[in-house]
């Protein structure tokens, strides 16, 4: 239990960290980093942290110091070597910047930030030609004009450029955004060089202005691409990405299965019944009469009988029992070889090898079966913490047949993954297959209650529950969305979420939970 709540102090010290450090309370977010590192001294996602808030507060040699020692840890991580090039750039070294950014594009031939900086070195370095492939290599082809057309002046300088005003292409993160107690930080985007250029003399490199928040998941491409969901559910790549995964053929949802009776019976009629129930009253009507006067011939006293606290209401109508000929059972038998739902709201799940499923609204198992509890995992590591809580506990069925879940009201959805990833509330999960990889996080909020995430990634399939059906919601850059923290499902993309009160309100109205996105990409809600 020590260490279980050593790892969560840790994770929440981490996550208030990165909140501070995204809002720009630079001082407070090492704080924080500081105390969450004594939990956990040799974090990687934790030091990586703590050397930008470092680098943020000017404190260069404590960053320098920090970024140094990641890369001996891992030298071929990019974004590490990316962070030390930023700080021997910040200090004026440009050879030691220079030697970095080359191997950063020999890791990484395609980095557009790494090949930007490049360009700034050499262009500070006088190498103007060079400086303009970089740029151009960058995406930056006005910059590499403006190079190209330069004729020295009297005094041979040239002015360093201003890459923000200019239009220096800002590339994407190579990470989907998540939690952050989800992902490394070791995958963070380095700082951004100010927009104020300085002075052809100056030999201090612009001061980075943001960072990409520490939660990251990387696909074995580097870039995962923006998804966006169909119609029906499928979670698919957005127009710009290459090689969108195969549709998905809806499954024949089967027969639904109706418990027969032990023996085929033909109902009584409605008539036949109301006159034996009559008859019956009748006569515990006499009888309990016979204590008190005796009602006039022919008659019922109702007002005496009521006065004894009975209600000579008739009883309402049988129910009608549903007749099925014991030949015919196994053609409503469900034989689970597609995911389906019945028309009585079950939901068949078929297993091959292993499929993941929610114990509290599994209803049958049919096949062989063995069983094995799932735990939560942060970073990799499983921990001894039930993945669903212990109400609704997640297990693994390992075996070949199919699983029969009780849905209720729950409204499912399928979201068919092909290579993809998706971050969703823990509590709407109800299965998964083989093929996704899970790690858990949580979205922490001083208002309202934490909320528990997964985050899923691979090939497989996921399937949602909730009380309608979800809604996709968009978000680009310009155009941010909230969305009532108890009505969110997950999102996919490149986003951060924040957890905040719904601003505007005045003191005295009830606090409105809710989280609001950035970035790119899909938003799931109810």
């Amino acid at each position: 239990m020590a260490d279980k709540s050593k790892e969560e102090e840790f994770y929440y010290l981490l996550t208030e960290g990165s909140e501070h450090l995204q809002a720009g309370r630079i001082e407070e977010a090492r704080q924080h980093f500081e105390r969450a590192l004594v939990h956990n001294p040799r974090s990687e996602q934790g030091l990586n942290l703590l050397g930008l808030s470092l680098f943020r507060l000017g404190q260069l040699d404590r960053a320098k110091q920090i970024f140094a020692e990641l890369v001996h840890q891992n030298p071929i991580e990019p974004s590490l070597r990316l962070n030390l090039a930023m700080v021997f750039l910040k200090q004026g070294k440009l050879d030691d910047a220079h030697v970095e950014l080359e191997r950063v594009l020999e890791l990484n031939p395609d980095h557009p930030r790494a090949a930007s900086y490049m360009g700034l070195v050499l262009e500070k370095k006088g190498q103007l030609e060079r400086a303009a492939d970089f740029y151009e290599r960058a995406g930056n082809k006005k910059r590499a004009d403006e190079i190209r057309a330069f004729r020295p002046t009297q005094t041979g300088t040239f002015p360093i450029p201003n890459l923000a005003a200019m239009g220096v292409q800002q590339a994407p993160t190579s990470v989907a955004p998540g939690p952050a107690a989800m992902r490394a930080a070791a995958t963070t985007t380095p700082p951004t060089p100010a927009t104020t250029p300085p002075t052809p003399a100056a030999t201090t490199p612009p001061t980075p202005a943001t960072t990409t928040p520490p939660i990251a998941a990387r696909s074995a491409t580097g870039l995962m691409p923006a998804v966006s969901l169909t119609p029906g559910g499928s979670v698919m790549p957005s127009p710009a990405t290459t090689a969108p995964p195969k549709p998905v053929t809806p499954p024949t949802p089967p027969v639904a299965m109706t418990t027969p009776p032990t023996a085929p019976t033909t109902p009584p009629s409605s008539s036949s019944a109301r006159s034996t129930e009559a008859a019956a009253l009748t006569a515990a009507t006499s009888a309990l009469l016979r204590k008190g006067p005796e009602p006039a011939p022919g008659r019922v006293d109702a007002a005496h009988v009521a006065s004894m606290g009975f209600d000579l209401k008739p009883p309402p109508s049988p129910t009608a029992v549903t007749e099925i000929a014991l030949a015919d059972l196994g053609q409503r038998a469900v034989d689970g070889a597609a995911l389906s739902k019945t028309a009585e709201g079950q939901l068949i799940i078929p297993i091959q090898d292993v499929g993941y499923v929610r114990t509290d609204l599994l209803g049958a198992l049919s096949g062989a079966f063995e069983i094995e509890v799932v735990n939560r995992r942060y970073r990799g590591k499983r921990t001894d913490s039930l993945f669903g809580g212990a109400e609704a506990a997640v297990v693994a069925v390992m075996g070949r047949g199919h699983a029969v879940l009780q849905l209720g009201e729950l409204v499912p959805t399928s979201l068919t993954l092909t290579s993809e990833e998706v971050y969703l509330v823990e509590g709407c999960v109800l299965a998964f297959s083989a093929g996704l990889v899970w790690e858990n996080g949580r979205l922490p909020s001083e208002a309202d209650r934490d909320l528990d995430i997964v985050h899923l990634r691979g090939s497989g399939r996921v399937v949602v529950g909730a009380a309608r059906p979800l809604m996709a919601l968009t978000v680009k850059p310009d155009a941010p969305v909230l969305v009532h923290a108890q009505r969110l499902l997950g999102w996919t993309g490149q986003l951060v979420p924040y957890r905040a009160p719904l601003p505007g309100l005045p003191e005295q109205a009830r606090r409105v939970p809710v989280v609001r996105f950035e970035g790119t990409g899909t938003v799931l809600s109810l």
